[in-house]
């Protein structure tokens, strides 16, 4: 591929318009597809280190710009977006419904979730959004994905954002964790009835920032070290 840029995957459209995907596969280890009619080839390319979307439990449809992968969610009848591969969000450069190109700024809409997952399996994942309700999945304490949102980009959010975690009662994060990270002079922005429930990480730059305006709600964990309790709380 060009510099900058990395293999995706395989398309195989056939003359009736049909569409064949392989997500991911490694071109030096080849793939197996039995062409019965005239069929094009395509070899899909990506910006390095770019942030790849799906919906939950639809890996087949990946999306590139997350204005899309909202877009999607907004109009279908799946309201959740995963983030299906930990990379940078893509610098996209014409406004729609959902991303202003001039301002730099996405937008959840209320009932769509932008769900950071701690698994590579979407069947693990039930979204919790009323409760702090750890996803038990894995085992170590790493990170498992992450989003990168680029410097000066920002997103303002009337849905939910759900950031996972494996964690224990007395000890918070204790397994695979899902990340935001955000770089400078980039902020997420929660609207009133917006919804951030966090058991993974955001962490950022000294001039970003997560901004809960009235009516928003966050969940995240709070720890605190040393505490004697017993005669220490009288």
């Amino acid at each position: 591929p060009a510099t900058g840029y990395q293999f995706l995957r395989w398309i195989i459209k056939d003359t009736d318009n049909s569409t064949t995907v392989y997500n991911y596969t490694n071109p030096s280890g080849g793939f197996l597809h039995t062409f019965t009619s005239s069929s094009e080839l395509y070899a899909e390319f990506i910006p390095q280190g770019a942030a790849m979307f799906c919906l939950l439990g639809n890996e087949t449809v990946l999306y590139l710009k997350l204005s899309e992968a909202i877009k999607a969610a907004a109009e279908g009848s799946n309201k959740v977006v995963v983030l299906h591969r930990s990379g940078k969000l893509y610098h996209e450069i014409e406004s729609t419904t959902y991303y202003d190109a001039a301002a730099n700024k996405y937008t959840i809409p209320a009932g769509v979730t932008l769900l950071i997952p701690n698994s590579d399996n979407m069947a693990d994942y039930v979204v919790h959004m009323d409760a702090l309700t750890g996803n038990q999945i894995g085992s170590g304490f790493s990170e498992k994905k992450k989003l990168t949102i680029g410097d000066g980009q920002d997103i303002d959010v009337y849905g939910d954002i759900c950031i996972y975690a494996k964690v224990a009662a007395n000890t918070g994060a204790v397994g695979p964790y899902g990340r935001v990270h955000l770089e400078e002079n980039s902020d997420i922005t929660l609207k009133s009835g917006a919804r951030l429930n966090t058991l993974g990480y955001i962490t950022g730059h000294k001039n970003s920032s997560v901004i809960a305006e009235n009516g928003a709600t966050v969940r995240e964990v709070l720890q605190v070290g040393d505490w004697r309790g017993g005669g220490a709380m009288s």
